[in-house]
């Protein structure tokens, strides 16, 4: 049973190995060696996994998963974009003025049952002497 050596194929490794696979790399040492430092998996272990038949049923769709995979990243770039013009044009025509003052809303005016009055502090009466 082969362990995932390398688990973000959208890393820097990743990327890397993918592209040079689909560049017609198969050599697994070659293939390792393009390990960014911060794997810490050792080339030779991930030379190990790199071993293997490649199939052309399987290049094929790895190629265009891989595509599809990199329109996907443009499509969420432009949609990133896009907020961060839209957030910059609002910002830019909104104002900052003083805040409203907080009201409180009567509660049977939205149709809630009426809150009971809180009781009120009743005041200790002081015995005043005549002198």
């Amino acid at each position: 049973m082969k362990k995932h050596v390398i688990d973000d194929l959208t890393g820097v490794t990743g990327q890397a190995i993918v592209t040079a696979i689909l560049s017609g790399q198969r050599n697994p040492i070659q293939l390792a060696q393009l390990r960014d430092k911060r794997i810490k998996a050792p080339e030779a272990i991930i030379a190990k996994a790199l071993e293997g038949d490649w199939r052309k049923e399987h290049l094929f769709v790895l190629a265009k998963v891989w595509a599809q995979y990199q329109e996907v990243q443009k499509q969420i770039q432009a949609c990133d974009q896009e907020l961060w013009n839209y957030t910059r044009d609002l910002e830019a025509c909104t104002k900052v003025i003083k805040p409203a003052k907080v009201l409180r809303l009567n509660p049977q005016l939205l149709g809630a049952e009426p809150l009971s009055n809180p009781p009120t502090k009743k005041r200790a009466r002081t015995k005043t002497s005549k002198n």
